[in-house]
């Protein structure tokens, strides 16, 4: 990413999806260039195990994010290098609440 990284705090409304959740964020866009993040989803898993609900993240940068659910819980994920891991990052949860309303990051 040519943009500096700095840590941030971003609200957002991220409602799980069972179909289609990809989210696509613009390379030039803010949120971007902010987060480091070109993809996201919050998925419900009906045939999980353990866990309901899944965040998946495709991110260009190295990150330390935190989720936060409307509940206030929050789910950590630390993304250490990027570049080398052609999959997805994610993060497993249960929630009452389940919609991601906010991500925090800390540059690392």
């Amino acid at each position: 990413m040519p943009y500096p990284r700095h840590d941030f705090d971003i609200e957002v409304n991220w409602e799980p999806k069972q179909e289609s959740p990809l989210m696509w964020f613009d390379k030039n866009g803010d949120f971007y260039k902010k987060t480091g993040i070109f993809m996201a989803s919050v998925e419900r898993n009906d045939w999980a195990y353990w866990y309901k609900y899944e965040i998946r993240i495709h991110t260009d940068d190295p990150y330390a994010y935190t989720f936060y659910d409307e509940e206030g819980d929050s789910y950590d994920l630390t993304v250490h290098l990027p570049k080398f891991s052609a999959s997805t990052h994610d993060v497993n949860y249960n929630s009452n609440k389940p919609k991601i309303v906010r991500v925090v990051g800390k540059a690392i």
